[in-house]
């Protein structure tokens, strides 16, 4: 008898072989078939272009209908990634984290990458807590079996990847409470950003650093920035974004100099296609635009009021 492809499974007889080996196994066998035969899949991948389908209300659907995401394996450690179905870009989250309407919370960056001891990207400067939207293979079948399919599967990495991510720059002082509204996207060719925003609470009795875990070393310290400040140091809603991030920096003591020069993590830390640093510096700004407005609104009443009353 000849052998049986997994992709070309009856939708039941494909449920069965789930239920019986198991969602991550299925995907494995339609993975090779993937990789021998070079042809995209008929059905619809857990992951990594691998393709699991789900028994629902009677009868077998995609797992994923969102054809903007799909899943890849990458490195040594065979995380499941996210890249775009479209541009087959990784995607990577961001997050403008709140701990209160007026306080930000951002990560300042080491000098040095604690991976390959290089100078860091924007290295000594503020920055978002988000990067690369990965799950390991055992986080991926537990997120599937708590999930019970209730959250599209690229906001389930997504709400992983941020849930670590700022466990890990916000070096576990902070920890997520929300994800909100997309804000901006951003790409640079190979990575495709996306910026949300989202609320943390400080942790009362944070837990220590686990020793030689490097992606808790990637930042140095956090700060929080109040808007209130900002304001008191000159910046309006009308401020740039470039006169928003130097008062960043200064908040975070880490001032960038009057005379940035070509190459340095300063230029990085202001560059436009620092997607996330910039899209920080927006939402402060318009924090700071709807503070003055409501001040203006006030004040015309009381005026009002005043003007009424004579």
């Amino acid at each position: 008898m000849g052998e049986t492809s997994a992709a070309s499974l009856s939708p039941v007889a494909l449920h069965n072989l789930q239920r019986d080996a198991g969602n991550h196994a299925v995907a494995r066998m339609v993975g090779e078939e993937r990789h021998r035969h070079g042809a995209a899949m008929p059905v619809q991948r857990m992951a990594a272009g691998h393709t699991v389908q789900r028994w629902h209300n009677g009868q077998v659907e995609d797992v994923s209908a969102n054809e903007r995401a799909r899943y890849n394996r990458r490195g040594r450690q065979g995380n499941w990634t996210q890249v775009d179905q479209r541009t087959n870009r990784r995607i990577k989250h961001y997050l403008i984290a709140w701990k209160d309407e007026h306080t930000a919370v951002v990560g300042v960056k080491a000098q040095l990458s604690p991976y390959d001891r290089t100078p860091a990207y924007g290295g000594g400067f503020p920055a978002p807590a988000g990067g690369t939207s990965e799950m390991s293979e055992g986080d991926m079948d537990r997120a599937w079996s708590d999930n019970g399919g209730q959250t599209p599967p690229d906001n389930l990495m997504r709400n992983h990847t941020l849930h670590h991510e700022v466990d890990q720059e916000l070096r576990r002082s902070y920890e997520l409470t929300g994800v909100g509204q997309e804000l901006a996207t951003g790409s640079d060719g190979r990575n495709d950003y996306k910026m949300w925003h989202g609320t943390v609470a400080s942790v009362d009795n944070p837990p220590g650093i686990p020793p030689g875990d490097r992606s808790y070393q990637e930042n140095e310290r956090t700060v929080e920035i109040r808007v209130d400040d900002l304001r008191r140091g000159g910046i309006t809603g009308q401020s740039s974004t470039e006169q928003v991030l130097r008062a960043v920096a200064a908040l975070a003591d880490t001032p960038v100099p009057a005379q940035v020069e070509q190459g340095s993590q300063a230029e990085v830390y202001l560059a436009l296609d620092n997607f996330p640093v910039q899209e920080l510096a927006k939402q402060l700004r318009a924090k700071i635009a709807w503070i003055e407005g409501e001040v203006e609104a006030a004040t015309s009443r009381s005026r009002a009021l005043a003007g009424g009353g004579r």
